[in-house]
Parts: structure tokens; sequence; C-alpha cells
């Protein structure tokens, strides 16, 4: 995968980042030291990006899982 960077392996399935994450941060960081310039501000911004990433790994995570054990065995 072009652009993208593995940063893991969950049951038996590699997660990958993407390297316009890196720009969604950027933009988080840019928009909350404009409106508010405290770093605090920049982490509660992060920590949510964040959170919501975790929530759709998870997310695509239960779709991978729900295949493969769908998945009949001649397909393998």
């Amino acid at each position: 995968m072009k652009w993208s960077w593995r940063i893991g392996r969950i049951a038996g399935i590699d997660v990958f980042v993407h390297a316009t994450f890196l720009i969604l941060v950027a933009w988080v960081w840019l928009t909350n030291a404009l409106q508010h310039g405290e770093f605090n501000d920049f982490l509660r911004g992060l920590g949510f990006i964040l959170t919501v990433f975790g929530i759709i790994v998870l997310h695509e995570l239960g779709h991978a899982l729900a295949a493969r054990r769908a998945r009949p065995e001649w397909c393998s």
C-alpha cells in the first residue's frame, strides 16, 4: 500500500495508517493554535482524533473477523 505504514497487527490482521492521517493531525494542531493558542487544546483535539481512529480500527477489525469466520474452508 503506497503512502501507508503498518502500525501493528491484531489477531493476525495488519493495521495500517495512511499518510493523510498526518495531514489531519496537522490540521487539528493549526486550527487549535489559531483559535486558542494553548497546548491543552491541541492535546484535546489530538485525543479526539486518536479516539475516532481507534473506534474506526475496531469497527473495521470487526468486519475482518466476521469475514474470516464466515469464509468457507474451500476459499482458503
